[in-house]
């Protein structure tokens, strides 16, 4: 993916070089770029990170949302994930887990649930 993201790119700036270039010309190659580098940190980022202190998701484009234990109320797991219900947020948080085969999908939640109980030291 982030070979075809230079090439597209390599493409965008040859057409911004040659002389008064369209700018449909160019726009098509900076937005297949773009959707490359999307395609390429949906693949190369860890979808969730577990550490002792929080639960980081990870966003579309750029960055982690991070969840601290202390604000997880309660975790319910759901046919093809786990729902967080939070202390602070209003509703919950989905997580969905069809990438995991269903005894990893079981021993991350299993994971997630212990973490949420020591936290709120119960």
């Amino acid at each position: 993916m982030i070979l075809w993201t230079l090439v597209f790119l390599l493409i965008a700036v040859v057409q911004l070089l040659s002389r008064q270039p369209p700018l449909s010309a160019i726009i098509f190659f900076l937005a297949a770029c773009m959707g490359c580098r999307i395609a390429w940190r949906r693949v190369a980022v860890p979808l969730y990170t577990l550490t002792d202190e929080d639960l980081r998701i990870a966003g579309v484009l750029i960055g982690y949302k991070r969840v601290r234990w202390q604000d997880i109320k309660d975790v319910k797991q759901e046919e093809d994930g786990m729902r967080l219900i939070g202390r602070e947020w209003i509703g919950s948080t989905q997580i969905n887990l069809n990438h995991l085969q269903p005894a990893e999908q079981h021993e991350f939640v299993q994971l997630v649930r212990q973490q949420v109980h020591r936290a709120n030291g119960a």
